[in-house]
């Protein structure tokens, strides 16, 4: 038995691993998130509960860890 044929992707943007790091979250020709399994090489589509149908992904490279060490439990002792 084959594995099915996956149409190509007009794009196709990683956005993140799995926790086990078996898998990669895709966003699929701009309005689609798939993941896809590096080991079986498979990919199955991704539903969330109330999200629209199609919709845009953007990406936040920022850290929510403080600079400035002065957060509680972050400061440096001297």
């Amino acid at each position: 038995m084959q594995p099915e044929t996956i149409r190509s992707f007009d794009y196709v943007r990683p956005v993140a691993y799995s926790k086990s790091g078996g898998e990669v979250l895709l966003e699929k020709d701009l309005k689609k998130l798939v993941w896809h399994d590096l080991n079986k090489k498979r990919v199955r589509n991704v539903r969330i509960l109330g999200a629209p149908d199609t919709f845009e992904l953007d990406i936040c490279w920022g850290s929510l860890v403080p600079l400035g060490g002065n957060q509680e439990g972050n400061a440096k002792k001297q």
